[in-house]
């Protein structure tokens, strides 16, 4: 469905819940419902709302913005796909990536780091590792709301991508990678690298 929506509005759409999928957008719009943060929204954007009977869209900005979405019980197969914001995440294009396109071979997973992050608190979870080739983030079970995640620095992280509670991350890089927890309640993510080049 496509819609299109003046400076600030905000429309609600009603919803029998499932995943929220963004096929193109222009301007800058937020998606929120019952028991989600506001979550801005990028093309391919993926996420599961949730069993809600209406979600709301909003233009956040003081010119006209567009946005063609679909909504269903399944995932949409896109090859430009950035995110599966709630389930398993695939991320690959946030700021300042270092994608790994060879590998060597990989021995056995790191030890796991269990970061708390208090209110409006940014971290770094893992630090660069020219060794790994791939780690899993996940949230803890308990948390409520999404946390944001960011490459290299803290600033990329409180600009990062949004990070579902109950979410796993596979996350192919090198880099330093960073949380910043935008609630009031304190947060749990928990790392560890897998598949660490030996160099064999």
């Amino acid at each position: 469905m496509k819609i299109t929506l003046g400076p600030y509005e905000k429309k609600t759409i009603n919803s029998s819940g499932g995943i929220f999928t963004v096929l193109s957008i222009s301007g800058l719009i937020e998606l929120s419902a019952k028991g989600l943060e506001d979550i801005p929204l990028e093309n391919s954007d993926q996420i599961t709302v949730g069993n809600v009977r209406q979600i709301a869209l909003q233009n956040i900005t003081g010119e006209d913005a567009a946005i063609d979405y679909v909504m269903g019980s399944a995932s949409v197969d896109k090859k430009s796909q950035k995110s599966e914001i709630s389930g398993r995440v695939s991320i690959s294009d946030m700021p300042a990536v270092q994608v790994e396109a060879t590998v060597g071979a990989a021995n056995d997973a790191g030890d796991v780091i269990n970061v708390i992050l208090q209110p409006n608190e940014t971290k770094q979870i893992l630090p660069v590792n020219n060794t790994r080739h791939s780690a899993s983030v996940v949230r803890g079970e308990a948390d409520l709301y999404n946390i944001k995640l960011g490459y290299n620095s803290a600033l990329n992280a409180q600009n990062g991508l949004p990070f579902a509670p109950q979410a796993t991350a596979s996350i192919k890089t090198k880099a330093a990678l960073w949380a910043h927890n935008h609630s009031a309640v304190a947060q749990t993510v928990i790392a560890v690298e897998t598949n660490i080049n030996t160099g064999v």
